[in-house]
């Protein structure tokens, strides 16, 4: 079987970066298990593909407009039955609007329907998407329950496939950065509030005198510079970020609408509070070792902060215990498992 893994943008929504940590993990495995499966990486030609070590199969950018489109979507069909190709995987925001090959959605998070002003994702076009596609992964059931919700997708169809905890965590380094810091993931699902709290807590440098260390992809749209007091690690190896996170005051994690929890994951498996915005997807993950707040109200951020840092030496040695023992029930090689089983089935 050859798995074309699609991380061609739409016009309105780029590929989704912790969705190639997801499948990076989960391919790292499936070759292993199964090195009879071939996997392509289909991508914008002249881009460097999210998967270096799979072979390559470039496609035009994407153009704008419905007839520009669809004559986009016949393209890469042909392109793809030119190498040979079996079975697609896409994420659900990026997902072919048209091929006559099978499809696997994998739906991580819904972020773009799930705004507090309304959905911004078209979700007309998704439902006709899910109703084609021969499966869907989601990491939660939450987010399974949400598929039929907003996409009326049939629940035998999805499969869900929670994440996995990476082995390179375990073998902590020494962190590089001077106590006390906090860290800060940041992607495309942390960004919009993260800056609010960020703003925030440089008003108030008083009530926080934390070096902030930010994790995670460049992005075109972060700050030019991030100011006094700020470490930015755009890439950070496991071992690395065990032991960043290991010395950290805590991790703050500003997704409101993570729905797979994976960073969150890491975080609890290497010994660190979490402070984290609450999502029924990450609760479902991470259960209560994190400290939650609202996403939507600086007091219950700041509220939510105090308790994190009064927290006495037992209660919080008590919350890094819970977290451990959650994490440790998360393995990539179920996760695997799980997703060769849809392909086999798509």
């Amino acid at each position: 079987m050859h798995i074309a893994i699609n991380t061609l943008p739409s016009t309105e929504l780029p590929f989704p970066h912790h969705v190639v940590r997801y499948l990076a993990q989960v391919l790292e495995r499936i070759q292993k298990e199964k090195p009879s499966l071939r996997f392509s990486c289909l991508h914008v030609q002249g881009e460097t593909s999210p998967f270096p070590g799979l072979p390559s199969m470039e496609s035009a950018p994407p153009e704008s407009g419905l007839r520009a489109r669809l004559s986009k979507s016949d393209s890469v069909d042909g392109l793809l039955k030119k190498h040979a190709v079996d079975l697609v995987l896409s994420p659900i925001q990026t997902g072919l609007a048209r091929t006559s090959l099978p499809q696997v959605l994998l739906a991580l998070d819904l972020a773009p329907w799930e705004g507090a002003d309304g959905p911004s994702g078209d979700i007309k076009a998704t439902k006709r998407l899910c109703a084609a596609a021969g499966y869907i992964i989601t990491p939660t059931e939450h987010v399974r329950r949400r598929c039929l919700e907003l996409f009326e997708a049939p629940l035998e169809k999805i499969v869900v496939a929670p994440p996995g905890v990476a082995d390179g965590l375990s073998n902590p380094t020494i962190s590089v950065v001077e106590k006390p810091y906090v860290v800060l993931f940041y992607d495309p699902l942390t960004a919009p509030l993260l800056n609010k709290l960020r703003e925030a807590l440089n008003k108030r440098r008083e009530d926080f005198p934390f070096t902030q260390v930010v994790v995670g992809p460049a992005l075109p749209e972060e700050p030019a510079q991030w100011g006094p007091g700020v470490v930015r690690m755009e890439q950070c190896p496991a071992n690395h970020l065990a032991g960043l996170y290991h010395e950290s005051a805590f991790f703050l994690y500003a997704a409101p609408h993570d729905g797979c929890g994976l960073r969150v994951l890491e975080a609890l498996a290497t010994g660190v509070p979490v402070l984290a915005a609450g999502s029924r997807g990450l609760a479902e993950v991470a259960g209560d070792a994190p400290i939650y707040f609202n996403g939507e109200s600086l007091d219950s951020f700041f509220q939510s902060l105090k308790r994190i840092l009064s927290e006495n030496e037992q209660s919080r040695g008590k919350r890094i215990n819970t977290g451990k023992q959650i994490a440790s029930r998360y393995h990539w090689e179920k996760t695997m498992w799980k997703v060769l089983a849809t392909f086999k089935a798509g």
